[in-house]
């Protein structure tokens, strides 16, 4: 969703990103000429600006007003993070030499580079001032922006198999807490000032689903399995509160809407609201 939830952005395995009027639920724009699927969609801050992350390594800058393409970012990873930093005028990623990449949007160049090895996730944390990262060897950390300083590392898993991040990060909605999914279909919810483990919601890896996608929402975090399972997690008492069991549905993405109590949970070719 844009910053009012007026407009809302798709992207899908024919490689297209799409932009729908979510009161008429009518499409109104396509951005096409992508050259792979689309792993992950951004508005900025602004919502003047929409971002892609494609499986052809490459990043893609629209205006949504227009339908310009205005930045075009070759060689980036195909993990699906990427943030706006604070304003419409920089973006943070992964590149496919593993280093973490500011990018000046206006300018259309690498601003920052930081070298950080076995980095697999990373999500803006501090109101732009610095980012979260998992590496691979199961280690939450902490950097400043612009310089890269690290700030933080505690290990969230130890032991001989270390389970991959298997989804983005997500940030709750005041700052405070990162939600970390793993392979191991469990959600660590971490401190972002600490680092320190809040709680473990296990239910999912209890019956061995494989988390597909996941949000917070107010006070809650929703999280939806393969098997299409949807549940909704209580952060107040760090307790399971309901749970969703869909039909001929498969949820590959789950998106709150910024004002409204409602979200939206999409698979490879619906919608459900």
């Amino acid at each position: 969703y844009n910053k009012d939830g007026s407009i809302m952005a798709t992207g899908s395995l024919d490689k297209l990103v799409k932009l729908w009027d979510v009161k008429s639920a009518k499409e109104l724009r396509t951005l096409s000429g992508n050259d792979g699927r689309i792993e992950s969609v951004e508005f900025s801050p602004s919502g003047k600006l929409i971002s892609a992350v494609l499986n052809s390594n490459q990043i893609k800058i629209w205006e949504v007003s227009t339908g310009k393409l205005i930045v075009k970012i070759e060689n980036t990873s195909t993990y699906d993070d990427l943030d706006f930093v604070k304003d419409d005028e920089r973006i943070i990623y992964i590149s496919n030499d593993s280093k973490i990449v500011i990018y000046n949007i206006p300018q259309q160049k690498i601003e920052t580079e930081l070298p950080q090895d076995f980095v697999t996730k990373i999500k803006l944390v501090d109101d732009g001032n610095k980012f979260a990262a998992y590496t691979v060897k199961g280690e939450f950390k902490v950097f400043s922006i612009p310089d890269g300083k690290e700030l933080l590392s505690s290990h969230v898993y130890k032991g001989e198999e270390i389970p991959q991040a298997s989804i983005p990060m997500y940030l709750s909605p005041d700052g405070k807490t990162i939600a970390l999914t793993l392979f191991n279909n469990k959600v660590h919810f971490l401190d972002v000032t600490t680092g320190k483990e809040i709680t473990v919601m296990k239910d999912h890896a209890e019956k061995n689903n494989l988390i597909k996608a996941a949000c917070f929402k107010g006070n809650y975090f929703l999280s939806a399995d393969a098997i299409r399972n949807v549940i909704l997690f209580n952060m107040t008492t760090k307790k399971i509160e309901k749970k969703y069991e869909l039909t001929e549905f498969y949820p590959s993405c789950l998106s709150p809407h910024p004002q409204q109590d409602l979200f939206v949970l999409g698979d490879f070719k619906k919608i459900l609201v």
